[in-house]
């Protein structure tokens, strides 16, 4: 589990008082957001590299997941507005499991191989994706951990000015996903062959107390989804990988150096 600053959260979506928003006026397209209590309603996180997310979103995504911890690619990036310039807030990112407990099987056939999920399990949809619950009034942190969503990983720059997170691109490149189920610092915790999709919490500080802040809202992106993998499965998805990622160069040379052998015996 994650060290995670301890803040008591206010009531959610679910609330009735009439002077909380319940809403996002401004939510982009393939997002989904669940908003708290915050005097503004134009808070809005929006996704970079949607174009890069959704060409890996197509072949469905895989993450490596070890026992160190491995980093994710794509790198999640976002963009944050809305805030208030002087006000304090964390920025707080877990991965919801989706399709419960069922687990994925990789499916090696012509034409296009994929993933697929046991016939009594239902098919995931980007376009609706399954979230759990946003932090309740009983959560000891946000976002809440349930067995729906991973331990969360609070932004390093947290907490800061409202001005801090709108005036530039939020990063979460330190992250690390393992399989390691007592892990620490930067990692965090995903079942193998699972489905899972990424969700940035935002919470406001009240008070120089630990313990004291309120839910503003949680954002999601369908197209970030991706299957947790102790090695990749589709070859089409490490290509894109060697492609992209300029860590990835290395892994590409040792595939030419084994594919030579190969060809040599």
């Amino acid at each position: 589990m994650l060290p995670t600053k301890r803040l008591k959260t206010s009531s959610t979506q679910s609330s009735t008082s009439s002077s909380r928003p319940t809403t996002n006026q401004k939510q982009p397209q393939q997002t989904t957001a669940t908003v708290g209590c915050q005097s503004q309603k134009d808070v809005n996180v929006s996704l970079e590299d949607k174009s890069l997310w959704e060409e890996f979103h197509k072949l469905t995504n895989e993450m490596i997941v070890t026992k160190n911890g491995r980093r994710m690619f794509p790198v999640l990036r976002v963009h944050i507005s809305g805030l208030e310039a002087n006000s304090f807030y964390s920025v707080y990112l877990d991965f919801v499991k989706m399709n419960g407990a069922s687990r994925w099987k990789f499916m090696a056939s012509f034409p296009s191989p994929s993933f697929s999920l046991p016939l009594s399990s239902s098919s995931f949809s980007s376009s609706s994706p399954v979230l759990s619950s946003p932090p309740s009034s009983s959560s000891s942190s946000p976002p809440s951990s349930s067995s729906s969503s991973s331990s969360s990983y609070l932004h390093p720059d947290s907490p800061n000015f409202g001005k801090h997170w709108t005036n530039q691109v939020v990063t979460f490149s330190k992250v690390k996903v393992t399989n390691k189920v007592n892990c620490s610092g930067d990692q965090v915790f995903l079942d193998s062959l699972h489905k899972y999709l990424p969700r940035v919490t935002i919470v406001k500080i009240i008070s120089n107390k630990s313990d004291d802040a309120r839910f503003v809202g949680s954002f999601t992106f369908g197209e970030t989804s991706f299957i947790a993998v102790t090695a990749y499965q589709n070859e089409e998805i490490t290509n894109l990988k060697v492609k992209y990622n300029p860590f990835a160069k290395g892994f590409q040379e040792r595939l030419n150096i084994s594919y030579n052998k190969n060809n040599i015996n």
